[in-house]
């Protein structure tokens, strides 16, 4: 389950993602988003909320969040919550 926010405003050209094609990723991250949602924990390992951005603002990484269990993962480049 997700949701996802464009801004319309254009986006740079996405440089790609491990074991999806780069066609895809230039083509769905064109423009300016925000990204939520819940993973159910295939691949993970266990239920997680998720939060991104594209591109990522300068120093995201590093944004205060709550709770205190919820971190940026540097692999994934988002924050997570996990169960």
């Amino acid at each position: 389950m997700a949701l996802t926010f464009f801004s319309e405003k254009p986006a740079p050209q996405h440089t790609g993602a491990p074991n999806v094609a780069k066609e895809i990723m230039v083509k769905a991250y064109n423009a300016e988003l925000a990204s939520f949602g819940f993973w159910p924990g295939k691949g993970l390992g266990e239920p997680t909320f998720y939060a991104y951005t594209y591109p990522e603002p300068e120093n995201y990484k590093n944004y205060n969040i709550v709770p205190d269990e919820a971190f940026y993962h540097k692999d994934m480049r988002e924050f997570i919550l996990t169960g």
